[in-house]
């Protein structure tokens, strides 16, 4: 299953690869052209704080459940449902020029 993926993966990118530099700003300075990666900074924060949230309330429940615990495990897991929400509305309103085909 893993190799199928992976092989998936593979074409996908190799498929995509004249598009990825849509994705790619270039700036003008002295006569030279630079280019710098476009990052969606906002979804990546939100979608970092998902997972951490997240991995925070498995470790909580790996170590034991009790009075103490109970509360910290429901605010981040509460947390990492809130954030999840946020990174899908912000990724749905962020056009990707590389995933659009034009056939």
């Amino acid at each position: 299953m893993t190799n199928k993926v992976t092989i998936m993966i593979a074409k996908f990118v190799k498929e995509n690869k004249g598009q990825l530099t849509d994705s790619v700003s270039t700036q003008e300075s002295n006569g030279k052209k630079h280019t710098s990666p476009s990052i969606d900074l906002k979804g990546a924060l939100a979608f970092s704080i998902t997972i951490i949230s997240f991995l925070i309330a498995l470790t909580l429940v790996q170590s034991e459940i009790n009075s103490k615990t109970l509360p910290q495990i429901g605010i981040a897991l509460v947390v990492s449902i809130i954030s999840l929400g946020v990174f899908v509305f912000i990724e749905r309103r962020v056009h990707l020029h590389w995933l659009t085909r034009d056939c």
